[in-house]
């Protein structure tokens, strides 16, 4: 994994690349490219200098297409934690672009699929709305990565209410005068019972 800029206690659920199926025809291309000069190499060094330099040139053509097109699989991807998405977009070999969105931010998600090749090889996209649409194309079976989505959103919403409420009845008790605070301390203990307020003093609820 080549993105660690990762908070505390976040961990990466899935790494998502593009189908690999749809990298097939550039792939034949560039295998294309690097095999073929071999077959003619007798004729082609007979030829010296040109024809070496030829071999030479395509033989770099292949490779150079090919190392772009594995680069730009390999880093066009997005990264699904536990509290938001990373989407890198590799724009060229010395062009990197990185964007988070935090799981507070997406208003919503869906995914379609387009044309027969997309419907019959079930790849798609994935659109996640936040102030503007972004879309992930190339995904492989994009229903699944759209409902893991919803379901983290929907973690996360619930761990930040949870917090928020955390938060709010201690801001509740600091602000209360020590009288105050004595009498519900009180009153919290008649109610549950010695017994049960030591424990939850404790924090042994069993």
């Amino acid at each position: 994994m080549f993105y660690k800029d990762l908070k505390e206690n976040e961990r990466v659920i899935g790494i998502i690349r593009g189908y690999g199926l749809t990298y097939f025809w550039p792939g034949l291309i560039c295998s294309i490219l690097i095999i073929s000069p071999f077959f003619f190499i007798l004729p082609l060094f007979q030829r010296k200098p040109w024809g070496v330099v030829l071999f030479c040139l395509i033989l770099f053509l292949g490779i150079f297409w090919g190392l772009n097109l594995f680069i730009n699989w390999y880093y066009n991807c997005f990264f699904i934690t536990n509290q938001k998405i990373i989407v890198v977009r590799q724009k060229s070999i010395f062009e990197r672009i990185v964007s988070e969105i935090s799981y507070g931010e997406i208003r919503g998600v869906s995914y379609q699929f387009k044309g027969i090749f997309q419907t019959l090889f079930h790849y798609g996209t994935i659109k996640i709305q936040t102030i503007e649409t972004l879309e992930l194309a190339r995904i492989y079976r994009p229903e699944k990565i759209h409902d893991l989505i919803i379901t983290l959103k929907t973690e996360f919403q619930e761990a930040e209410k949870r917090k928020d409420l955390k938060l709010s009845a201690e801001e509740v008790l600091d602000r209360l005068p020590t009288q105050e605070l004595v009498k519900v301390i009180q009153g919290a203990k008649e109610k549950l019972g010695e017994e049960v307020f030591e424990r939850i003093l404790k924090r042994d609820y069993y």
